[in-house]
């Protein structure tokens, strides 16, 4: 008999307590007045006996109860003979490829039909004295225990094809993990070009580890390796443009590559383009995004005999459309015109104050003030309850210094003001990487990053309800965020100019708006 937790044993010492209880016999005797003592000595001769014998009985039930007690936590079982044999005897571990990789067509037929025969074989020449171990990329189906002959041949039959793969370095901690002094090794697979890259440095293979290869064909192979957006927002309507990678792994030019995109079994985009023999390309899809919701679609290529890697599937967000108002007077910025151009997603009026229309103000979501000098009591008005009932208003300052008409509206807004110009060369702050507005556009505090430049901005004059969520390097605000009534408003210090920054033509400033618009 063995133990799964032997070292509770030692608790058998609590049996101890018991024949301690009995012969220090804590117990406390009352004194009792009796009239004949020969009388007690009558009932202590003839009890005495049975007494003794009790309390003896109530000593051994106590020790045989903390001893099967403990003996049960300490887990007992009888080893089976037969693991013992297997354990004990010389190993024989195999490690056969069953990834993706292994489903294409080689010299001898289906590739992984010839691995497993070689892995069959291999077995075959080894006594029944010997105990086997299969490892694959799938533990379940793997039976990573000792196997007689049988079991061994019978597992390798039953082994599948599996999506998920081992790293090459897993893989090879599992062999050794497996194997011993005495043990024999084999890796059976068909070892494709750039394996031996892949090996870890630290790999020390055993004295007796073999790979035995799989003859393959060097099929002409095209994959789709990744694919991703530019845009940081798709919007409902937009131009979208899904870029590509694509890897042509064989040995020849590939010609008239047919990628095509997917939803719902319609084509929505299609591109096609030719690839150089084991070279990698970008190609560029463009389709228009469909309605708001998220959008599951598929790429596909034309089939080849690897055809694991000729299908794409991904999950994109379209997100709300927005519609907005940028109120100028003279010339609208050519880079707001650009960002919310059609394709955009967002629906936008470019207006003079004297061309809008009160009534209307409220069906937009956002409005932007791109440096307005005028602002009549009506339109200071109507921006107020724009802002209190939900809207986003968006303000950067005039050229002229004249910002007496627009802190009106701040001032009706109670969000600050502008104060004097400041001219002073300095470069923007990384903003608040937590701030909700803008988490996400950098995993982490970039190193080195170019970041827009400052030669002349207005102070801001602060209000308790102001959120300085990108700054300066001096430590003033190059941008505020204040919560008014329901809505929003954004206070951007520097005008839309390159005479005061040139955040207008920064890349920042595209997912700067984006995601305030």
């Amino acid at each position: 008999m063995q133990f799964n937790s032997p070292g509770l044993l030692w608790l058998l010492f609590l049996c101890l307590i018991p024949v301690i209880i009995h012969l220090f016999r804590f117990k406390r005797y009352r004194k009792v007045e009796f009239t004949r003592v020969d009388l007690l000595k009558q009932i202590t001769v003839k009890t005495g006996f049975g007494n003794k014998l009790r309390k003896l009985l109530i000593m051994t039930m106590r020790i045989l109860a903390i001893a099967t007690l403990v003996i049960a936590f300490a887990g007992p079982f009888i080893p089976n003979k037969n693991s013992e044999n297997k354990a004990s005897k010389n190993k024989l571990v195999v490690f056969l490829d069953n990834s993706l990789s292994m489903g294409g067509e080689g010299s001898e037929g289906p590739i992984f039909e010839a691995a497993k025969n070689r892995a069959r074989a291999l077995v075959a020449e080894f006594s029944n004295d010997y105990s086997f171990y299969l490892l694959s990329h799938a533990p379940e189906n793997g039976n990573y225990k000792a196997l007689d002959k049988a079991e061994m041949l019978e597992e390798i039959d039953k082994l599948p094809i599996v999506n998920n793969a081992l790293s090459q370095n897993d893989v090879f901690l599992l062999i050794n993990s497996h194997s011993d002094e005495k043990s024999i090794s084999a890796y059976i697979s068909e070892f494709r070009k750039g394996f031996l890259k892949n090996l870890p440095n630290n790999y020390q293979p055993t004295n007796s580890t073999f790979w035995l290869p799989v003859p393959s064909k060097h099929a002409e192979n095209i994959s789709i390796d990744s694919v991703w957006f530019y845009s940081p927002q798709l919007l409902p309507g937009q131009t979208l443009e899904l870029q590509v990678k694509l890897t042509n792994h064989g040995t020849e030019a590939a010609t008239d590559i047919s990628l095509r995109l997917l939803e719902n079994e319609v084509v929505k985009g299609v591109a096609n383009t030719n690839l150089e023999a084991g070279k990698s390309k970008q190609v560029t899809i463009p389709f228009v995004a469909g309605e708001q919701g998220w959008k599951n679609v598929r790429l596909e290529l034309p089939g080849d005999e690897f055809n694991f890697d000729d299908v794409f599937h991904l999950t994109y967000l379209v997100q709300k459309g927005s519609k907005g108002l940028v109120l100028n007077e003279k010339v609208v910025s050519p880079n707001l015109k650009a960002l919310f151009s059609e394709g955009s997603g967002f629906k936008v009026d470019f207006l003079t104050p004297l061309q809008i229309v009160y009534d209307k103000l409220s069906e937009n979501d956002f409005v932007v003030l791109d440096g307005i000098t005028e602002a009549s009591s009506g339109l200071v008005d109507e921006l107020s309850k724009f802002v209190e009932a939900g809207g986003t208003l968006i303000i950067f300052p005039s050229t002229t210094q004249e910002t007496n008409k627009v802190n009106l509206v701040l001032q009706k807004l109670q969000v600050g003001t502008f104060g004097e110009l400041i001219s002073q060369n300095v470069e923007a702050d990384i903003w608040d990487l937590k701030d909700p507005l803008l988490y996400g556009i950098f995993d982490k505090a970039p190193k080195n990053i170019d970041l827009p430049l400052v030669s002349k901005y207005y102070k801001l004059m602060p209000s308790q309800r102001q959120i300085a969520f990108w700054k300066l390097k001096n430590g003033s605000a190059l941008s505020s965020r204040i919560k008014r009534g329901a809505g929003t408003v954004f206070i951007t210090t520097v005008p839309l100019n390159k005479e005061f920054s040139n955040l207008a033509m920064h890349p920042l400033f595209v997912p700067y708006m984006l995601r305030i618009a």
